[in-house]
């Protein structure tokens, strides 16, 4: 309880970095789905913010662009 209480909820960016790490671990999005219990789609969607330029990766990271919209045509 005591750590879910205190932990820092992490960014999309960060969240993408993470998920990156964890397909090169488990092979997979498949794989890492079932680990985590999230959907492939998600990850995949996490997974493109890594492609977006910096600058747009760090205004999502602070907040100020929603991953949504960041990865709008």
């Amino acid at each position: 309880m005591l750590e879910s209480s205190t932990r820092v909820p992490l960014s999309p960016i960060d969240e993408a970095k993470m998920l990156n790490n964890l397909v090169k671990h488990f092979g997979t999005i498949s794989n890492v789905s079932v680990k985590i219990q999230r959907s492939g789609s998600w990850i995949y969607q996490r997974l493109k913010l890594l492609n977006l330029s910096e600058e747009t990766q760090k205004k999502v990271h602070s907040g100020e662009l929603s991953p949504t919209k960041a990865l709008e045509p």
